[in-house]
């Protein structure tokens, strides 16, 4: 008896994306200290919210490449999509902007 077996392997495109990695922002005047975003290559990413006393708010996020910018949306949630771009700011960090407002900056 002889047993034959195939196995058909795709392989799977490497991802270089900027965007890859994580991102945060500090806050003051709210009752959310930090917002943090890491986006992984599968074009899924974790957004947490952070507070005095830890994680206030935690979700999955998709995030989506266009021609000009990054849509990030968040599905189960009630958070509108937002559309970013990835900027060098003057002080060497990138940023992630939506209408020249900086939503993140990328974390070392």
């Amino acid at each position: 008896m002889t047993v034959m077996l195939l196995i058909n392997c795709s392989e799977v495109p490497e991802n270089n994306d900027p965007i890859l990695g994580t991102w945060h922002k500090e806050l003051s005047d709210t009752s959310i200290q930090k917002q943090e975003w890491i986006f992984n290559d599968v074009y899924l990413g974790r957004y947490t919210e952070y507070g005095t006393k830890g994680i206030l708010f935690e979700t999955d996020f998709k995030w989506e490449l266009s021609e000009t910018g990054y849509t990030l949306s968040y599905p189960g949630t009630d958070r509108p999509p937002i559309w970013v771009t990835l900027e060098s700011l003057e002080s060497g960090s990138t940023a992630l902007m939506a209408s020249k407002t900086i939503v993140a900056i990328r974390s070392n």
